[in-house]
């Protein structure tokens, strides 16, 4: 039996005939993301460091970034330009942050989530005692200086 071989559908391993199974796709590269706000103006994002691996459907984003000065900000606390749409259809994918600095509001734990069938990520946490994250508003966390290390993994449209 081989242990791989490649075909019109892709790479297919071992014995796997199943076009369905077959690797058709793998890529990396950097992009582009933007601490945003989802009314009003935004700060300028710092980009220390953005980078993805595309394998099939399945995207893995890392990112180290930073905000300057903003005012006038409304709304919600996003992060935009994901390098793919996400899958639709109520596909939540969970984002880690291993490190954040510089907040403007108290945080005791912050997360976020790529929402489905967009290319942007909702940033959540949890403040206070309470028990359930929630959408953290742009203005309340977001400073000048703010600065976090995040990752995710979805899955594409």
């Amino acid at each position: 039996v081989p242990r791989l071989r490649v075909d019109a559908d892709g790479l297919k391993f071992g014995s796997d005939t199943a076009a369905a199974n077959a690797l058709d796709d793998y890529e990396e590269g950097t992009w582009t993301p933007a601490i945003t706000a989802s009314a009003g103006n935004s700060a300028t994002t710092s980009i220390y460091h953005a980078s993805y691996t595309k394998v099939g459907n399945q995207v893995f984003i890392t990112a180290y970034v930073g905000a300057g000065a903003n005012s006038s900000t409304g709304g919600l606390w996003t992060i935009t330009g994901l390098p793919f749409t996400s899958k639709s259809n109520n596909h939540y994918f969970t984002v880690s942050v291993g490190y954040w600095n510089s907040l403007a509001g108290n945080i005791n734990y912050l997360t976020g989530t790529v929402q489905p069938g967009d290319t942007a990520i909702l940033m959540r946490g949890t403040s206070g005692s309470t028990t359930s994250t929630s959408n953290l508003a742009y203005s309340t966390y977001v400073g000048n200086g703010t600065e976090f290390l995040f990752s995710a993994t979805y899955l594409t449209a």
